[in-house]
Order: C-alpha cells, then structure tokens, then sequence
C-alpha cells in the first residue's frame, strides 16, 4: 500500500485539481500527503563580471517569488485539507528535485498534472516526463482539464506476464476496489509482426505460426488469470486482445469511458516487447484519460 503521496504541482489553473485527486487518493490509502512546489532557479550572471547589482535584484525577487508561492500553496492546502506542515517550497530544478525527495519517501505515490497538448507534445520536454524518466517510483499522471470529479470510477489495467505483473496489479487493487467498473487487459502482439515482415507472408497464417499464436495467447491467460486470483481482482473482466499494445490500450480505454488506465513501465527483454513492450510513452501520448505508471 502507498504511504506517502507527493503531489508536485504548477501553481496554474490545473493545480486544485491535481491537488483534489492527489488528496482523494492519500485519503483512500490512507496515506501522507505531500504538495510541493518547485521554483527553478533565476538567471546566473557571469562569475568574472562585477554584476553586484543585478544579483542582489535578483536575490530580492526570489525571496518575493518565494514568499508569494508559500502563501499561494497553504491557501491551496487548505482548499484540499492538506496540514500547512506537510507543504514544501523549494528552489532548483524541477526534475530532479522532485525526483530526489520522491527518493527521501518510502513507499511514495507522485502525482503530477499534464497538458492535454496533442502527439508528441504531450509529454516531450516536460517536467512530468523528465520525472517519469528520472525516478522508479509509480507516478500517476493527471488530466486535470478534463476532470469532473477527483474519483476514479471507471479503471483499465494493462499488464503484460514479465516480473511487473504483480506490481501493476497490487498497485491497482486499491484503485479496482473502488471503481465502480473495471476491465483488465493484455495485448499480445502478433508473433508474425515481431519476425521481420512476416506479417503479410504466407507463413503469417501457416499451421504452425497460428498454433504459435494460440498457445502464446493461452499462456497469458493462465499466468494473468493466476496473478489476478493471487490479487483478489475479479478475473471475469479479463481480455486478452491482439494488436499494437499502445492502441490497443488507448482504444479500450476510449471505448469503455474509463478516467484511469494503470499499466507497468521498464520491460527490457524480448519476451516482455512481444506481450507488451514499452509501450508507456506511446498510451501517455494518446491516452484519453489519466495514467498510472505502477512500480
């Protein structure tokens, strides 16, 4: 179970939000909750020039910024029933001073809110991705735009049969057990489509490659139907589907209205690219809903 949760926010018109579901899901887990703030660092002068003046302008409007922040943040806290003492302030650069105090926790949840930006912009260049690819920690990845409500009632989970498995389903559980509806699913892909170009030769439907292709997708379903059993989640809502992971994924998602997909992320070998790969970056360029990144 999560114990600490470290909600990293902007303070822009997303923030309550963000903080409301961050609030929502500490209080489930019965969790801490942490809201910070980041404020990067100014500009910094040329060390051999004399800009004394500058400097001190410069330490002025930072303990002004600084000031302003903490006052925005507690009234933001206080909104959200976050203790003014589990509020921080901090200066430097945002990745990887989230990243190393999300180090400092045991058993810590982050959460962050995104831009709903479209494609590759989504994600690339932002903070929210420099975390996700500076820390091991699960980090839930926020809409806040699009939010209606700080619950998540509506939950696909996505998972592949690597060494992840157990840990994207017991991150879920919590998430599961509230929901009023959820849908577990695997994506296996074809084993024509991993073999250089097979996919449209005639080998592609042989005898042996669709036995193959059958007994592939037998397997997961006993390993994933094992682990969801060992999970208490409901197996009934289990589906193996075949296709392209990331798709397949976003498109379930989309059709079953869900506000919550949680998946695993950092599978490396070639087994895992087959089932479902890292396919992380490709659902949180076209999710329609918030992500949970389990680990």
């Amino acid at each position: 179970m999560t114990k600490q949760v470290l909600c990293a926010i902007e303070l822009n018109d997303e923030a309550r939000d963000v903080t409301k579901i961050a609030a929502h899901i500490a209080e489930q887990h019965g969790a801490e909750l942490t809201l910070m703030h980041v404020v990067p660092p100014m500009w910094q002068p040329y060390a051999d020039l004399n800009f004394t003046p500058v400097v001190e302008a410069q330490v002025a409007l930072e303990e002004d910024l600084l000031a302003s922040t903490r006052d925005s943040l507690e009234k933001l806290a206080e909104k959200a029933g976050v203790k003014a003492t589990n509020t921080l302030i901090t200066k430097g650069d945002p990745v990887h001073t989230i990243a190393a105090q999300a180090a400092d926790l045991d058993d810590v949840l982050i959460v962050m809110g995104v831009h709903n930006r479209s494609g590759l912009q989504r994600l690339l260049g932002s903070t929210a991705h420099g975390v996700l690819n500076n820390t091991e920690c699960p980090i839930l990845l926020v809409h806040a735009d699009e939010h209606a409500a700080a619950a998540y009632n509506n939950v696909v989970v996505a998972v592949d049969t690597s060494k992840s498995l157990p840990i994207v389903l017991k991150s879920a559980g919590p998430f599961v057990k509230a929901a009023k509806k959820h849908q577990v699913i695997s994506v296996v892909q074809s084993l024509a489509a991993t073999m250089g170009g097979l996919q449209t030769s005639a080998f592609a439907t042989s005898w042996p490659m669709t036995d193959m292709q059958e007994d592939l997708v037998k397997a997961v379903k006993a390993t994933v139907g094992e682990e969801l059993q060992k999970a208490d989640i409901n197996d009934a809502n289990f589906l193996v589907i075949e296709g392209d992971p990331a798709h397949e994924i976003c498109a379930c998602a989309k059709e079953a209205g869900s506000d919550l997909i949680i998946m695993g992320s950092g599978q490396r070998n070639i087994i895992d690219r087959v089932l479902l790969g890292s396919t992380a970056h490709g659902v949180l360029n076209h999710t329609p809903c918030d992500v949970l990144i389990a680990r």
